[in-house]
């Protein structure tokens, strides 16, 4: 199975394995200057056309994504994170573990569009069992973390003195992280 790496601008088609490079190096997807219609975007906002030689062909979760990928407005650097997660395949983790589940990705892009004026780009994580994991995290003791499974979303808001925990639809969940008092959606590392 193969990774597609990006340094400096050139996507490498790797093999997990042995990481080395399994197709010759390639221009990253190429930029139009079209924009989404969601209104203004940074440089760094996924493009709505984008050219991909048949080499570095994305995995077949994201291409399924890719209408709400484009309509989410997600950054370059979460796109590419996404990818990366999403070319895991079966197995990677062991016996039993799975690929990233598509719905997965659509609940999280679905979550985004909703939440994203009032937050920060989350980091994420793949777990085993094929389903994409969010976590905003302020300190060490202070963090948010969201299981985004195919129609539900489980979360926590953990600090030293409360824990919030549920679960529940995106639409339930976005305004209550949205309103809490800590604003965890906007937590990050500095």
């Amino acid at each position: 199975m193969a990774l597609i790496t990006t340094t400096h601008g050139i996507s490498t088609l790797r093999d997990f394995a042995a990481d080395t490079p399994v197709a010759a190096s390639m221009p990253a997807l190429s930029v139009s200057s079209t924009m989404p219609s969601s209104g203004t975007v940074s440089e760094n906002t996924v493009p709505v056309r984008t050219t991909v030689s048949p080499r570095t062909a994305l995995p077949s979760s994201i291409g399924v994504s890719w209408g709400t990928i484009i309509q989410s407005a997600i950054s370059r650097t979460l796109f590419n994170r996404l990818v990366r997660l999403a070319s895991a395949p079966d197995g990677w983790h062991g016996p039993g573990s799975r690929a990233l589940r598509q719905t997965s990705i659509s609940n999280f892009l679905e979550f985004w569009k909703l939440i994203r004026a009032d937050a920060v780009e989350p980091e994420l994580a793949l777990a085993p069992d094929g389903i994409l994991y969010a976590e905003w995290v302020r300190s060490p003791n202070q963090r948010l973390d969201a299981k985004f499974s195919d129609n539900k979303i489980f979360y926590g808001v953990i600090t030293p003195r409360s824990v919030l925990e549920g679960a529940d639809t995106r639409d339930v969940v976005a305004p209550i992280l949205k309103s809490h008092a800590l604003k965890p959606l906007q937590w990050h590392r500095s």
